[in-house]
């Protein structure tokens, strides 16, 4: 996958102790200070204070990002906590640990996510963590009157929307997510767009499988199928983007089932949100079955974790994601082709399907685009185990490995720049797996994995042949070693 030059505007950030909540309605010297920056060819974020735990994202009444942290969540008063209890009790206040989460968001935000932010703002604004009142009029001083106000941007209209199903090894979850997706473009007809459903099959034999079952499908003129060889999701999908025309494209699974307004709300969203680059939809789903909690929707925190939390109904903020999931997710076709030319997807993250989105979703935060979540564009997610990416269920060896790889991978590019803290990162994941495993043969199986997955990411994910080779001997030997282990157990018990 190609990375965007740096494009668009560039991104001020401003951290603020007492920016509005949501609305923006109310009036505070931080909302003050965004108005004046905020002028024609710069885009502004910020961080301020969350009114509970929950970290989370969304806009303001004016378009800007607003990033919520909780002064609670501090890395650095967590490892004091641990090093040195009397210490961290002694200096402990809430504006303390609020300053010390601001340096790590300003940390994430600059050096994970967007490496354009302009710092003349950034550290004028942070007096006002520790002293407000001289930061408003050193600003007053310093910025007198505010700029003009933003140019809006300009909305591309959606005319055509593009639905693609990319499926494999699947017949009766595909004939319900066909028929779901059918329905809806039917009943989007009076919204006046050109829609169609395009299935990027992996099975040459699927036509002939699906025709006689259902024969009124394949003479549905809104229905397209599209052979795409070999098997890869990461490939399906950029071969429907070469060939695609429409203004909004629209990817979902291949074992979903639409919910009502489902194109609808996409376009609505679309016309709504010029300045959003992608949308997310609502999925519920087995793996989170119960309305999730509001707020940290697609959160992908430093860690590599993502609070999915996508099966939200919260309508109190406009709240943007920072990666999507596959299942449910769409995209300003023309808008993403200026930054990644007609293949968006990295065709070398196959057979897993991890991290494709959210690899793509890193470098459209670092060119200075966002997504919108959209709770109307709902559907259920089967999670069907059979067909797919065999990315459901028990995993064989050499597939924990591809997967650990794949996770690796994402982590070396998050913190590309940044020197050993993607080792670290890797390292901390497979310290909380190992840390979780039952007993000494599983922590050393993990290990293992691990340590492959991790040699296998950084070879760039040759396919790992070398590491898949070496696999079944490291584990082998860990086996022998955690029965040694046992034994020696066993005797100790019996003296």
């Amino acid at each position: 996958m190609p990375v965007p030059e740096a494009v668009g505007r560039p991104t001020v950030l401003v951290i603020a102790h007492d920016y509005p909540p949501f609305t923006g309605s109310e009036s505070s010297s931080a909302a003050r200070w965004v108005e004046s920056i905020a002028h024609d060819g710069q885009t502004v974020e910020i961080i301020a204070p969350s009114d509970t735990e929950e970290e989370f994202v969304h806009l303001d009444a004016g378009g800007n990002l607003v990033h919520r942290i909780a002064p609670g969540r501090s890395y650095a008063f967590g490892a004091l906590a641990k090093l040195a209890p009397a210490l961290a009790a002694r200096v402990d206040s809430r504006r303390l640990r609020l300053a010390a989460r601001a340096a790590e968001k300003i940390f994430e935000r600059v050096h994970l996510w967007n490496r354009r932010i302009l710092w003349r703002e950034t550290l004028l604004s942070e007096i006002a963590l520790a002293a407000p009142e001289a930061a408003t009029a050193l600003w007053q001083l310093l910025r007198p009157g505010a700029s003009s106000p933003r140019l809006a941007l300009r909305s591309e209209p959606v005319g055509a929307i593009d639905l693609v199903i990319c499926t494999y090894d699947r017949l009766d979850e595909l004939i319900v997510s066909i028929d779901s997706a059918l329905a809806e473009i039917e009943s989007a007809g009076e919204l006046g767009l050109r829609m169609r459903l395009r299935v990027m099959y992996q099975n040459a034999d699927l036509p002939e499988r699906l025709g006689g079952l259902r024969s009124d499908l394949l003479r549905n003129p809104s229905l397209s199928l599209e052979l795409s060889m070999p098997p890869g999701l990461t490939r399906a999908r950029n071969l429907a983007l070469a060939s695609s025309e429409a203004d909004l494209v629209v990817f979902i699974d291949d074992d979903v089932k639409l919910g009502p307004g489902f194109l609808e709300a996409y376009a609505s969203a679309a016309k709504r949100h010029p300045e959003a680059i992608g949308f997310v939809g609502r999925i519920e789903s087995p793996s989170e079955p119960v309305v999730g909690r509001p707020r940290a929707i697609g959160q992908v925190r430093p860690t590599g974790y993502v609070d999915v939390n996508y099966n939200s109904i919260n309508r109190d903020a406009v709240y943007v994601p920072v990666t999507p999931m596959g299942a449910n997710m769409a995209f300003r076709r023309r808008r993403m082709n200026r930054l990644f030319g007609k293949a968006w997807f990295d065709a070398g993250l196959t057979g897993s399907a991890i991290r494709e989105e959210s690899t793509l979703a890193l470098e459209i935060s670092r060119a200075g685009e966002h997504f919108v979540f959209v709770p109307d564009a709902a559907l259920e997610h089967f999670e069907a185990v059979r067909g797919g990416c065999n990315n459901r269920g028990r995993r064989s060896t050499r597939e924990r490995i591809q997967h650990r790889s794949l996770e690796s991978l994402f982590l070396a590019r998050l913190y590309q720049g940044t020197g050993f803290l993607h080792a670290a990162a890797a390292l901390r994941a497979a310290v909380a797996e190992v840390g979780g495993a039952a007993g000494s043969f599983e922590k050393l199986e993990a290990s293992a994995v691990h340590l492959v997955g991790y040699l296998g990411a950084r070879r760039r994910f040759r396919k790992l042949t070398h590491a898949l080779r070496s696999a079944p001997r490291l584990l082998k030997a860990s086996s022998s070693l955690a029965s040694g282990a046992k034994l020696v157990s066993r005797l100790r018990a019996r003296r």
